[in-house]
């Protein structure tokens, strides 16, 4: 995965780091520090097996976060279906 050629855009793959958000059976999980391949061209993220097994693992509740934060919730609505009320 790592330094191969991406045949779509032919960029080629490099590692990094970096905080990814995952959702694994409506559990949404923020991961920092996730070691993950990116096409510098196109912006294609590639996970190797080993972090998806640990993002399991995290959701199956086998090891604990070191903290939780409030994530706001919003539903788009689309400005055509919102109501106007006019104040005459």
């Amino acid at each position: 995965m790592i330094g191969s050629t991406r045949e779509y855009c032919e960029g080629r793959i490099v590692e990094t780091r970096s905080t990814e958000r995952f959702t694994v059976r409506g559990t949404v999980l923020v991961i920092d520090d996730c070691p993950i391949g990116i096409c510098p061209k196109c912006g294609e993220k590639y996970y190797p097996a080993h972090l998806l097994r640990k993002v399991e693992s995290y959701a199956k509740g086998l090891q604990r976060g070191k903290r939780a934060h409030m994530v706001p919730f919003f539903k788009y609505q689309s400005h055509r279906s919102t109501r106007r009320v006019s104040s005459n």
